[in-house]
């Protein structure tokens, strides 16, 4: 599926250029090659404006030869001229919007992808491009043809990280996929869905192990990503022993109604559909969203400020519409049921659709009644003062949240 919006900032000709001097001493000049037109989005999450795009011809040895330098549009889009029939690797380096944390990084981080399609298919670069890449060169220095070599790569990818997660149920190619589904005129709903588990998942791994070395994320997810790739690269087999079960604790410590909720919020695509035309640059800067698993609603922050509209506007859409959904993905309570078939994902009791943090079991505290939850605040749990926490009622047997006063009890 073609990527929509991606605007053409670079018109670059590669992988051929004419010679000779023609009509002259007997020379004859190499026809020109046909030229096509490229284009693609580059995903971590989303990369910044002006990310550095640098595209190589790739041999039939998997070689590499003379390459070009652009940059990434303001929609994270880029647009290449290579020569037709043609195979590039595709490297775009620069800060991102980090889906965990919901803000552009600091420092950048470069992903690569092999791509050997035409106009008409999307040059899609992220982290899965990214790992198999190696290996994609590795296979065509060996004979394999590029596309063939491709779709092994992916293959062999997908078998490693089933220790991690559920591979899709339908064969995906690695080079259509992106964490906005609202990119696509006809998304790649569960290959997009596995793209944003994966990509959080590593960047979770990141963030815990930043917890204890010192080191920044993206240097931590660097590491982690190419090492990885380099493991793939000579045989197709992943090493995980000394890293699965921390892909696995990474995997359960997220929280993806917030991942969503990140990349929801930076879909301002989306602030444009959710109202009529007339009304929609007004209130595009007062509104305010929030995301459920299933849902999408919207409210304008000042009723003063759409005279037109409600002060309170709802909106009828499903999230998976705007951010690829990775809930088919991802088992947060690790008890093999992965969210999007579990209702109570965290397993704590609480059926997801009545507990305030579905993926948060450490916060639920089992009381006779608020008083003496209130007692246990004195108790010292503190730490929890103004946020919203699950109780559990032993007496009825039922379940109520109870919000904490912004002050502490004492």
């Amino acid at each position: 599926m073609k990527v929509q919006n991606s605007l053409i900032l670079l018109v670059l000709g590669l992988h051929g250029c004419s010679g000779g001097t023609g009509g002259t001493g007997g020379i004859v000049t190499p026809p020109t090659p046909n030229m096509i037109a490229i284009s693609g989005q580059a995903n971590k999450g989303p990369f910044a404006a002006n990310a550095d795009v640098t595209v190589q011809a790739v041999s039939a040895t998997g070689s590499l030869s003379a390459s070009v330098t652009g940059s990434i549009t303001e929609d994270g889009g880029f647009s290449v001229n290579v020569e037709e029939d043609s195979v590039s690797l595709i490297t775009v380096e620069g800060t991102y919007f980090s889906e965990i944390s919901g803000e552009f990084t600091e420092d950048s981080i470069a992903i690569s992808g092999v791509f050997a399609g035409g106009t008409d298919d999307d040059a899609n670069v992220n982290v899965l491009t990214h790992l198999i890449h190696d290996r994609v060169l590795d296979l065509m220095a060996n004979g394999s043809a590029a596309d063939a070599a491709i779709n092994t790569a992916q293959d062999e990818l997908t078998l490693a990280l089933r220790a991690v997660i559920p591979s899709p149920t339908t064969t995906v190619n690695f080079n259509e996929l992106v964490v906005l589904n609202a990119l696509q005129e006809e998304p790649t709903t569960e290959g997009n869905g596995y793209l944003l588990a994966l990509s959080s998942v590593f960047e979770q791994h990141a963030v815990l192990r930043s917890n204890t070395s010192g080191i920044t994320v993206r240097a931590e997810l660097a590491g982690i990503l190419d090492s990885l790739a380099e493991d793939l690269k000579s045989d197709g087999v992943l090493d995980l022993a000394g890293t699965q079960a921390d892909l696995v604790l990474a995997q359960r410590s997220l929280n993806p109604d917030e991942i969503h909720q990140n990349l929801f919020e930076f879909d301002s695509k989306f602030k444009q559909r959710v109202v009529d035309d007339s009304a929609s640059e007004a209130i595009a800067d007062d509104l305010n969203c929030t995301v459920s698993q299933e849902n999408v609603r919207c409210f304008s922050n000042d009723e003063n400020s759409v005279p037109s509209i409600d002060a309170e506007v709802e909106v009828n859409a499903s999230l998976t519409s705007i951010v690829a959904d990775m809930n088919a993905f991802i088992d947060s309570d690790g008890d093999g049921v992965v969210n999007a078939s579990d209702d109570d994902d965290d397993d704590d009791g609480i059926i997801d659709i009545e507990d305030s943090r579905p993926f948060d079991a450490t916060l639920l505290i089992q009381a006779n009644s608020s008083e003496q939850f209130a007692a246990y605040v004195k108790a010292g749990l503190r730490q929890w003062s103004g946020d919203d926490v699950k109780i559990r009622s032993v007496s009825s047997v039922s379940y109520t949240h109870l919000t904490l006063p912004t002050t502490p009890y004492v």
